[in-house]
């Protein structure tokens, strides 16, 4: 059902596709940072939540 919308919307099976992968690559890289513990290398951002 939400793939027929987001092809009614006007995406191409190819864009989906490559959605779909960079999503995944995201989500493989994320579980290999945290099993890895690897350090964070960039400062940390405060969340707007607590900015107000």
């Amino acid at each position: 059902e939400d793939v027929n919308k987001v092809k009614n919307a006007g995406v191409s099976d190819a864009e989906l596709a490559e959605t779909v992968g960079h999503v995944a690559l995201n989500i493989l890289t994320n579980y290999f940072n945290n099993t890895a513990n690897t350090e964070i290398d960039f400062p940390a951002v405060q969340s707007l939540e607590l900015q107000n």
